[in-house]
């Protein structure tokens, strides 16, 4: 077993040959399949939240699928200083945005 920690980025409801509900998922970058319990969890999950899953691989026609046994939610990682920096950058740009749309509409109103 593997365990795999990160964002689920992306689930999908789906629906095998045999009419099977499982979700497809990306964590952290990694696509998986949950079936049955974990697939009843990952249905309560909104996209975005922390988790730490445990991963199994197995081969069948020439393929590798990664299966998840386990997943639950974990209390984000804490943020650096770089990744405030970023962000307060980001805010100054849309605020320097905003000044200068103000400005225009200003001057289109103006005449």
């Amino acid at each position: 077993m593997t365990t795999i920690e990160g964002f689920l980025e992306e689930k999908t409801e789906k629906q095998s040959k045999e009419g099977k509900k499982y979700f497809s998922v990306r964590i952290g970058g990694r696509t998986a399949s949950a079936w049955h319990e974990v697939a009843k969890i990952i249905e309560t999950l909104p996209v975005g939240t922390y988790v730490v899953a445990g991963l199994t691989q197995t081969e069948s026609n020439g393929r590798t699928y990664n299966n998840l046994i386990s997943i639950g939610a974990k209390e984000r990682p804490t943020t650096t200083t770089r990744s405030t920096d970023n962000r307060e950058k980001s805010i100054q740009r849309q605020v320097a945005f905003k000044g200068a749309i103000e400005v225009i509409v200003a001057k289109i109103n103006k005449g």
